[in-house]
């Protein structure tokens, strides 16, 4: 599954009625570099803070799932989980 960090859609309230586009990858790569532990939390942390259209596999996406529901915010929960669940059926 592909995903963009650097031009991401992120709910702006909990309505879900609105979104803005925001270039979370810093983001998301740090939350990895510091909460994830091992060599996959730190390739993904690269992977992410590096590139842009990125594919990743289903054990990827569980991993990178896991952790953003874990370290941070609620509407960052909730706009990764509707993307994953909009655009990929097989998690």
């Amino acid at each position: 599954m592909k995903i963009n960090f650097k031009a991401f859609d992120i709910y702006i309230d909990i309505e879900k009625k609105a979104k803005i586009n925001m270039d979370i990858s810093t983001q998301i790569a740090n939350v990895l570099f510091e909460n994830g532990t091992g060599i996959v939390s730190h390739t993904l942390a690269h992977k992410i803070y590096d590139g842009k259209d990125l594919e990743f596999n289903d054990d990827e996406l569980k991993f990178i799932t896991a952790i953003i529901d874990n370290y941070t915010s609620p509407r960052m929960i909730d706009s990764f989980s509707d993307y994953i669940n909009t655009n990929n059926t097989k998690l």
